[in-house]
């Protein structure tokens, strides 16, 4: 069994990291459920509207991660033979990619 007091300083810095993201969570989950009361008080039509502008904008947003995520793989393939002219034209490939989605 590990010594906790030798885990205590990776404890307070994964606390760290972690505090800010779990406030940048939770008011992101608060300003949804603001805006659903918001809409629901204009009528089901806003809500319904509301609900599909999110399907599609989040549809989107998904959409860029995989496209980054599949780019970055490429990239790490050619870093090991130090391949810089490769590495720079799929990073503006991958810029570009999210720019115009």
């Amino acid at each position: 069994m590990p010594d906790i007091y030798k885990l205590k300083p990776e404890i307070h810095q994964n606390f760290q990291l972690a505090v800010p993201l779990i406030i940048s969570n939770s008011a992101q989950i608060i300003m949804t459920l603001i805006n659903t009361i918001m809409m629901g008080h204009l009528g089901f039509e806003f809500l319904a509207a509301g609900g599909l502008a999110a399907i599609i904008s989040i549809t989107c947003f998904l959409s860029c991660i995989g496209l980054n995520q599949g780019v970055t793989v490429y990239i790490a393939q050619a870093y090991p033979s130090r391949n810089f002219k490769k590495m720079r034209k799929l990073v503006s490939n991958g810029i570009y990619l999210s720019s115009v989605q």
